[in-house]
């Protein structure tokens, strides 16, 4: 699910909720949430709902997945609640922060 936060006329972040179901999902989640930015879009944020019984060991395996993505450039936070990523989109090298904020629902 798509989340849009607005400020006035502009975007101030866009999320995409997700439910924890592998590497391969999520990787394909980060591409889309990045594919639905816009051209001035740098916020954005992942919300990661994880039903296993092991929530540390699957948020490791997302911040595997983050770190794998041919956008990654770098970690700014690494926070237990709030992980940040810095992104470069190959289209000008815009800048683009990624926030990972998982939930462990089990």
């Amino acid at each position: 699910m798509t989340v849009l936060r607005r400020g006035g006329d502009r975007n101030v972040m866009v999320g995409e909720c997700k439910i924890w179901g592998g590497s391969v999902a999520f990787g394909k989640a980060i591409d889309q949430l990045l594919g639905n930015l816009g051209a001035y879009d740098t916020q954005t944020v992942i919300p990661l709902f994880i039903r296993e019984k092991d929530p540390e060991g699957m948020t490791q395996r997302a911040v595997d997945a983050v770190k794998e993505h041919p956008a990654y450039s770098s970690t700014g936070s690494t926070h237990t609640v709030n992980r940040k990523y810095a992104f470069v989109l190959d289209h000008g090298g815009r800048k683009v922060t990624l926030t990972l904020v998982p939930f462990a629902l089990a």
